[in-house]
């Protein structure tokens, strides 16, 4: 393990060299590539990189730790959010960050030219751009991510030690050790049984937002996780005292900072969102009709489907400014890349959430329409999940636009 025998000799120094120094932690993690509430729910607007940073302006006094997994897909657009929470992190001094599986997923390479202060205590080998071990208000940092969070097969580009050989290799006491932990309570129990730490933070194991794991007890110690998608974060005051969460709601001032870096950014999505038009109209068939085809014919149907908020969704769009973007569109409008909407003026007809988002593109059906597809819980959810709806109950919302057919 390569971070041993450097790891013991720095955390023994400084353990009886340093005082406890952190008088508060403020912890996150999973931000999972969320710059900005997409403002489609009051219920699920919550984070986003301008709220945090003012609140961590609030309290410089104050060490902030990341759990990993901040980063969006390796796409165009997801490149520039996951360069916009890099800066994000600089601008406020983040301290010590455990590398997540979706970082690992864009490259080892890419760790080196953030200059992001990631810790890494289990790897078997060195890795340019992560340390063993950070040290930063008195504690000394380490990291710990569990080898079934990445594929470990042959022609892996990291292989990870087990909490076995890990536990093997760490000094077994020493005073003012901290750990980012991202694993399972198993792995994490079977460590605490030889090792002691002043503080131990956990990833967030869960999947969505509805069901947040955002404390774990084990023995008579509760360990703190930070909510999902830079909704939240914890404050401690100090290690082994209880922790506060805070949930960046819309009480939260957006630090004006970032307003230059939003509207670049916003300007380099239209961009990317105008040159996918210009690229694929000449390959794109047009095969959805739009809801006046339907509502022709079904106009009970239609007035019920004029009255609902469905009938409204680009507006709701373009009230936050998101009408050029492709990852908010494909909610707002009916079949946008799938032979369907394009933008306003080109394609005004398929604005709007209609008819053929639930049943599928439009078919001649005069004597019949057997595969047309029957809408249900599945067909809402592809859209009504996570913070984009967050209260969503199928129960609840399907009478609302309940119709005949």
């Amino acid at each position: 393990m390569n971070f041993c025998k450097s790891l013991s000799l720095i955390a023994l120094a400084l353990a009886f060299s340093l005082p406890l120094r952190a008088g508060g932690i403020l912890v996150t993690g999973d931000i999972r590539g969320e710059i900005k509430p997409c403002g489609c729910s009051a219920d699920g607007d919550l984070g986003g990189i301008e709220r945090a940073s003012s609140f961590f302006k609030k309290k410089q006094g104050m060490i902030w730790v990341d759990l990993g997994n901040f980063s969006a897909p390796a796409t165009p657009q997801g490149e520039l959010k996951t360069a916009l929470l890099v800066k994000h992190f600089k601008i406020n001094r983040l301290r010590a960050i455990l590398p997540g599986p979706l970082e690992f997923q864009i490259g080892v390479a890419g760790f080196a030219r953030q200059h992001l202060p990631y810790v890494l205590s289990n790897s078997q080998t060195p890795i340019p751009g992560i340390q063993d071990s950070v040290v930063a208000g008195g504690l000394v940092w380490l990291g710990y991510l569990s080898p079934q969070s990445l594929y470990q097969g042959a022609g892996s580009q990291i292989t990870l030690d087990g909490i076995e050989a890990f536990a093997k290799q760490l000094p077994a006491k020493v005073p003012n050790r901290a750990l980012l932990f991202r694993g399972s309570p198993a792995e994490l129990s079977q460590l605490l049984q030889t090792h002691s730490f002043s503080l131990v933070l956990l990833a967030n194991s869960a999947t969505e937002e509805a069901k947040q794991n955002l404390e774990t007890a084990l023995g008579e110690k509760t360990y703190y996780s930070p909510p999902l998608k830079g909704q939240g974060l914890w404050e401690l005051a100090a290690p082994g005292k209880p922790g506060k969460l805070h949930w960046l709601d819309k009480s939260f001032a957006n630090d004006p900072a970032f307003k230059k870096e939003f509207a670049a950014y916003d300007k380099k999505v239209e961009a990317m969102f105008m040159a996918y038009l210009a690229g694929s109209k000449a390959q794109e068939k047009r095969v959805y009709k739009g809801a006046a085809a339907c509502v022709s014919c079904h106009k009970k149907e239609g007035e019920s489907w004029k009255k609902s908020r469905h009938a409204q969704a680009l507006a709701s769009l373009k009230q936050v400014g998101k009408q050029f973007d492709p990852e908010c569109i494909s909610c707002h409008v009916q079949g946008f890349g799938q032979g369907g909407y394009r933008e306003e003026a080109e394609t005004p007809d398929l604005a709007n959430v209609g008819c053929e988002n639930c049943h599928g593109p439009y078919q001649p059906h005069e004597t019949g329409w057997p595969n047309r597809v029957k809408a249900n819980e599945a067909t809402c959810v592809t859209c009504h999940q996570g913070s984009h709806s967050p209260q969503f109950r199928y129960t609840d919302s399907y009478p609302k636009i309940a119709h005949e057919r």
